[in-house]
């Protein structure tokens, strides 16, 4: 579901292409002991996911919730955002 690597004090975790329940179910503690005790300056980065359930935005709730230290990045693709506004009807095609 995904993978995670360390370094200079940031935590970025990487994720699989499809989020979908399944492949979420029970990943919220994971997560948080691959932290360990350095929940600091954590990234999802999300460039390569296509789908997201949401269960998976649970699991990003649940790191907030549960770390209250934690300063986190949400890097979503421009992909993404311009479907999102364009959903909107922020911005035109």
């Amino acid at each position: 579901m995904y993978q995670l690597t360390s370094s200079n004090g940031e935590n970025v975790f990487t994720f699989d292409p499809y989020l979908n329940t399944a492949s979420c179910n029970g990943k919220e503690e994971e997560i948080v002991q691959a932290l360990g005790e350095s929940p600091d300056n954590v990234t999802f980065d999300l460039s390569g996911v296509e789908y997201i359930s949401s269960y998976f935005l649970r699991i990003c709730t649940f790191m907030v919730k549960n770390s209250g230290r934690v300063t986190s990045k949400l890097q979503i693709p421009l992909r993404w955002s311009k479907r999102f506004l364009k959903s909107q009807v922020l911005i035109k095609s």
